[in-house]
């Protein structure tokens, strides 16, 4: 079957868009994502019914998963987010595809939209105002497919069927829709797979890139982000990850930014680049630059609780709590597990003096990590000495990185403690040590020599791109 909407079409046997007759770039899932709308054209789909179609094992980041196929099919449909020509919005809902479908039969006798009622092969076109019936047999995908970002130029084809290379980018690309880090880390081993049967395709290496970051090597996540930009030069995320491995590895802030400013430009539609940038800007006391970032990306993407807890957390840095807690409980309300959510929600709460939802917040980090609240926070019910006893469960069970452990200590007070924390941070140039003047905990150390000395070592070269030298 061919589906048909305005000067579009749909081939569900190739998995197949296409404008007037020309193939437009699309990756399978998202195919699958478009059918699934336009056989439904004039419904609300669900964000659920989604899940249920497309992923019915639960095994990925469904949520995730269905933002990004969105963006793809807004971007390969030129629908700019907030015009809803072909996908209308309903924020924690779903969607609703807005043109009319036609079903075409036949669709080897298709090859351009000039063809009229009555095909040349004698296929008929039938049309279908309003709910379209789902046709037996009508496929689902069993796994996220192929994420293929608008590039510049054309990349030799990556294969998406049995073949082992397609199977291994696939996964890859799952694993990197995940929020854990760690899933995401996983996702190496199968991009360098998919690198070594199709060595020159952009998209693998940059994959391979966003993997090696989130396993830590920031060193050889650049290598890789590097070569797939030699590749693919208008690879957004390549940009993101190269721009985000030059601020955290070299606190080269110029060249980060360019980068970064790069991946906003080349996909406009994604957030996660304005995240980075924002988190940048943030960093380097760039307030309304940021805000600006911010406000902006907000907008992109407003029910993925990865983006929104991200962006709760930067707004709470520059002091805007109503706007973080806002954000931080959309977080919640999204993923009721993301413990980013609730802990930046603890954080504005607290900022903005509500106790109850302090207190609520730090129960629930507690529970998340595997204990009973009540064996962990200690004395008569108080905001202030719920949030210590979680820091100093946090710290006990040794869960974070030196970074992550300096803002604890800072935060109980342990300031010395937390300078040499710091500076294993800073010598094992954790990614997080760019936030040195902008995590709230860690302003208490203002004034302290060491910290001081650290502060002059990673925001030397952005003094000296300030000053123009």
């Amino acid at each position: 079957m061919v589906l048909r909407f305005e000067d579009y079409e749909i081939d569900e046997a190739a998995l197949e868009l296409r404008r007037r007759g020309e193939p437009v770039p699309l990756s399978p899932m998202a195919v699958r994502m478009l059918t699934y709308f336009a056989r439904r054209s004039g419904e609300l789909v669900t964000r659920q019914s989604l899940y249920e179609a497309l992923w019915p094992d639960g095994c990925v980041d469904r949520e995730r998963l269905v933002n990004t196929y969105v963006r793809q099919i807004r971007a390969a449909v030129d629908e700019r987010a907030g015009e809803d020509r072909f996908l209308k919005t309903y924020p924690r809902r779903g969607y609703r595809f807005l043109p009319e479908t036609v079903v075409v039969r036949r669709p080897e006798a298709l090859r351009s939209t000039a063809v009229a009622s009555q095909t040349s092969g004698g296929g008929v076109e039938v049309p279908r105002p309003g709910r379209l019936q789902i046709l037996t047999g009508l496929s689902v995908a069993l796994g996220a497919l192929a994420i293929l970002l608008l590039q510049a130029g054309p990349e030799p084809p990556i294969a998406t069927g049995a073949t082992p290379e397609g199977l291994a980018y696939q996964m890859g690309r799952e694993l990197l829709s995940h929020p854990s880090p760690e899933q995401r880390a996983g996702s190496v081993e199968y991009f360098r797979t998919a690198i070594a049967e199709t060595p020159f395709h952009g998209a693998a290496h940059a994959g391979l890139a966003e993997g090696l970051y989130w396993s830590g090597d920031v060193t050889g996540a650049g290598r890789a982000a590097a070569r797939a930009l030699e590749l693919s030069p208008g690879h957004a995320r390549a940009h993101m990850v190269l721009g985000s491995t030059l601020l955290a590895g070299e606190w080269d802030w110029t060249e980060a930014e360019r980068h970064l400013r790069a991946a906003v430009a080349r996909a406009p539609d994604d957030p996660d680049p304005g995240v980075a940038l924002a988190y940048l800007l943030v960093s380097a006391g760039r307030t309304e630059d940021a805000l600006h970032t911010l406000d902006r990306t907000t907008a992109l993407d407003p029910t993925s609780a990865a983006v929104t807890g991200d962006l709760g957390i930067l707004y709470g840095w520059l002091g805007k709590h109503e706007r973080a807690l806002d954000l931080c409980r959309r977080t919640v309300s999204i993923e009721p597990t993301a413990t980013w959510g609730h802990a930046c929600a603890m954080e504005a709460a607290r900022a903005l003096g509500n106790e109850a939802e302090v207190r609520a917040r730090a129960r629930r980090l507690i529970q998340l990590a595997g204990d009973e609240p009540d064996q962990v926070l200690e004395g008569p019910a108080d905001a202030d000495r719920d949030v210590r006893s979680l820091r100093r469960f946090q710290l006990e069970r040794g869960r974070t990185n030196h970074f992550g452990r300096a803002v604890a200590l800072a935060s109980l007070g342990m300031h010395s403690e937390a300078v040499k924390a710091l500076h294993e941070a800073v010598r094992d140039r954790e990614p997080g040590v760019v936030a040195l003047g902008s995590e709230p905990a860690l302003r208490r150390l203002e004034g302290e020599p060491a910290y001081e000395a650290l502060r002059e070592r990673v925001f030397a070269k952005l003094k000296v791109s300030a000053s123009g030298a």
